[in-house]
């Protein structure tokens, strides 16, 4: 079995912008929640999509035309929403642009867990470098050029309109410079190792019109509690539990959903779960093993509730269920003190079976 991978992922609200900016370029909505952006999910709170519908959604708009025109309107677009959820909220209300930055840095993975973000100042310039994680893909390429003019967009949010880089750096060749020199106003360079963008460092030091410390303050202990439950997550099947846990009392929470919710497909959830040595069905049946056991400890909820809370329909599939996690019914779970008749253990045991199994 191959080692666990991470699956990387952009926030809701940034990726809904891709989607919607795509339809003007020839992408609809129904050609991008086939590639596992779906609008109505993406809307949910703290919804992610995932590094490989990204791309492909990238992707399948440059293959309608030229893509630097569809970058620079994501970039127009981000600049005038709270595209980064929480992040665009922080970085606002920090004292200067350089406290913002190191904010940004700190935190970037709130918002995009699909590059990490470098800043260093050499000779009176501070330098944005993108180190973009995974395959080196055409969408990828293009998602890098996402990257440095959406940053660019953001800035002059907060800044004024008057910011600028001094040069951006991209990777791929044959790029059409035009529309992003007329939206950045600076130097673009073609073919670099990695997508970078040049400033004059003495922007860092600019007072930022928005300052709040003391909301500052509070913002970043919320940014640190999420930044450190989504490192305690990490995989996958955590995710997958996370959400499950959200549906369970709807139903038998449906793997369509819950991909959905992941901006991916079901037939990939299915091989990304398989890759960290688990299935969907797995892990939706340990996690209501566990959540059975911690409610069925608690005297304020009945039998019934519990299997309600679990989304079993009837009372009689709860207790198959728990006879086949614990080998004996939920009332008696409860009540383990007490033991079960001898008579019912013949009936129900035989000589070498494992709890559970029935003669």
């Amino acid at each position: 079995m191959s080692s666990p991978r991470k699956l990387r992922t952009l926030i809701g609200t940034s990726t809904l912008i891709q989607v919607e900016a795509g339809v003007a370029f020839g992408v609809s909505l129904e050609e991008a929640a086939a590639v596992g952006l779906d609008v109505q999910a993406l809307r949910v709170p703290e919804a992610r999509a995932s590094a490989e519908a990204v791309y492909t959604h990238l992707e399948l708009v440059a293959s309608r035309g030229p893509i630097e025109p569809y970058v620079v309107e994501q970039a127009r677009r981000h600049g005038s929403s709270a595209s980064l959820g929480l992040m665009s909220l922080l970085i606002k209300t920090c004292s200067t642009a350089r406290h913002a930055m190191n904010n940004f840095l700190r935190y970037e993975r709130l918002a995009n867990e699909l590059v990490t973000s470098e800043l260093t100042e050499q000779d009176s310039r501070a330098i944005l470098t993108e180190h973009r994680h995974g395959p080196d893909r055409p969408g990828a390429q293009v998602a890098s050029e996402v990257w440095a003019l959406c940053s660019v967009a953001i800035c002059r949010r907060i800044l004024g309109e008057q910011l600028c880089p001094i040069a951006l750096e991209v990777r791929r060749s044959g790029v059409q410079l035009g529309p992003y020199q007329d939206f950045l106003r600076c130097e673009v360079r073609e073919g670099a190792p990695r997508a970078r963008l040049i400033y004059d460092s003495h922007w860092l030091d600019l007072p930022l019109p928005g300052a709040d410390p003391e909301l500052a303050t509070y913002l970043e202990q919320q940014a640190r509690a999420r930044f450190e439950a989504t490192a305690a997550r990490g995989t996958l099947v955590l995710e997958v539990r996370r959400l499950l846990r959200e549906q369970l009392t709807q139903g038998s929470p449906s793997m369509a959903s819950v991909a959905r919710r992941l901006a991916l497909s079901t037939r990939s959830l299915q091989r990304r779960l398989g890759e960290e040595g688990t299935s969907y069905e797995q892990v939706l049946d340990e996690l209501r093993a566990e959540v059975a056991r911690a409610y069925l400890t608690r005297e304020d909820l009945s039998v019934a509730e519990v299997g309600f809370l679990l989304g079993f329909q009837d009372s009689s599939s709860f207790h198959r269920a728990c006879r086949r996690w614990f080998g004996t019914t939920p009332t008696r779970l409860r009540a383990p003190q007490e033991p079960e008749p001898p008579s019912r253990q013949r009936s129900t045991r035989r000589p070498g079976a494992r709890p559970g199994e029935s003669s």
